[in-house]
């Protein structure tokens, strides 16, 4: 019982050390190379989604 209560103590300092860092880091803007990665990321992912939705419905339809 006294090793889980240190763990979670562990987590607890770690989780203070996080927050203090996030606090302490500047703003950084998002460069234009990141945004066209986002872009295509996103792009891609919803492609393909539409895509792989279309294809399960076409080969499996569903009967009621």
């Amino acid at each position: 019982m006294a090793r889980i209560a240190n763990l979670m103590s562990n987590s607890a300092l770690i989780s203070g050390k996080v927050t203090e860092e996030i606090k302490k880091m500047e703003h950084e803007a998002i460069l234009p190379v990141e945004k066209k990665l986002l872009g295509w990321s996103f792009g891609i992912g919803t492609g393909l989604i539409v895509v792989l939705y279309w294809l399960s419905a076409a080969l499996f339809p569903v009967v009621h």
